[in-house]
């Protein structure tokens, strides 16, 4: 158990507010550099209101967004963690060994609202991976 100093609430809100950094008060954005930005973004939100160079997108066309997340550890942990208690928390096993990297696929049907995914090992190209994400689960 911690045996330090308690701080009240009103302590630790000072504090922030004397501050210069002030997370709450903190907004994030990207000024767009490439000159062609407009046009390339024009593309995508094409897609998404499913028009590709001005035309309507068939009903057999299908606009799928895809990403990954590379370089999952996977962990293994050396004892079983325990489950809740009345008035303890679940405890997890601090030591682990490694099993290896992973990487997460995701695919978006982005106009009927199906997402799929899947996990490959972190070899092989990601573009096939992709490609065997879409064709096997969107077809079906």
């Amino acid at each position: 158990m911690f045996a330090g100093p308690l701080l009240s609430n009103s302590t630790v809100w000072r504090w922030l507010h004397e501050d210069a950094i002030r997370a709450w008060q903190h907004r994030c954005w990207i000024f767009p550099r490439d000159p062609h930005f407009q046009v390339k973004a024009g593309r995508v939100l094409g897609l998404y209101e499913r028009r590709w160079q001005g035309q309507p997108l068939r009903e057999d066309e299908f606009v799928i967004s895809t990403d990954e997340k590379t370089s999952i550890q996977a962990r293994l942990r050396t004892h079983p963690s325990l489950p809740t208690e009345p008035g303890k928390s679940m405890r997890v096993e601090h030591e682990y060994v490694r099993g290896g990297a992973w990487a997460y696929l995701a695919a978006l049907d982005v106009h009927r609202a199906k997402v799929f995914g899947r996990c490959e090992a972190t070899t092989g190209s990601w573009t096939t991976a992709r490609r065997i994400v879409v064709k096997r689960q969107c077809a079906g």
